[in-house]
């Protein structure tokens, strides 16, 4: 592997958006948490809006790692089986999340309030041991292996599920409460038209529309 990353160094994917993107579940992670401890019915549509977005985010993610980044992957660690056995851990943790979702679904959708702490502690500690486990052991390892051009294609393929008309969602989502430092390299992304876009229409909108807000916060 280290030979391999010493020809590659030039070519180092950029994490930016992946890091932010992976901040941005770890804060709705606990939003749910907290979410959870409300037992406020008129707290359920908010929560349920929450909810929906992060599962929708999270889905983008995983299915563009399994249609893109991993199957790239393997072909470059072909032979190399410590490595490919980072892949499939990662792979497996994402796949016992899957069960987690579908509990938070029924449990916001049936009014099984009572069981979604339990459901959501869960799933929030596995989510933020995933995270925690890919960019120590995953996200090293595709900048070792991954040409620009092979990063960029897992980054279109998740622009491609977003969508234009969803990224007047997505970032104002990724960038709700972040650090004016993210905040300024997100938007450093954007054309200029979308970065105006963004800082006057997709994020008010975004700011008057409900999300994990509690019915007793001040």
């Amino acid at each position: 592997m280290s030979a391999i990353a010493g020809t590659r160094d030039q070519c180092r994917a950029d994490l930016t958006l992946t890091y932010a993107v992976h901040n941005a579940f770890r804060r709705d992670a606990a939003l749910l948490m907290s979410a959870s401890y409300s037992e406020d019915v008129r707290d359920g549509a908010s929560i349920r809006a929450g909810w929906l977005t992060l599962k929708r985010y999270l889905a983008v993610q995983r299915t563009a790692k399994d249609c893109v980044l991993w199957p790239a992957m393997r072909t470059r660690l072909a032979g190399q089986p410590q490595e490919l056995e980072i892949l499939e851990s990662m792979e497996a943790e994402n796949a016992e999340m899957d069960p987690m979702i579908r509990k938070i679904d029924a449990a916001l959708s049936h009014d099984r309030r009572f069981r979604l702490r339990e459901y959501a502690e869960d799933f929030s500690t596995s989510l933020l041991t995933h995270l925690d486990r890919e960019e120590a052991n995953a996200l090293p390892l595709v900048q070792s292996v991954l040409s620009q051009q092979e990063w960029r294609a897992f980054c279109d393929e998740q622009r491609r599920q977003v969508g234009l008309k969803g990224a007047s969602s997505f970032f104002p989502w990724l960038l709700d409460g972040a650090p004016d430092s993210t905040r300024s390299q997100i938007l450093s992304l954007l054309s200029p038209p979308l970065r105006f876009l963004c800082r006057s229409v997709w994020q008010p909108r975004y700011e008057r529309t409900p999300h994990w807000e509690l019915a007793g916060a001040a």
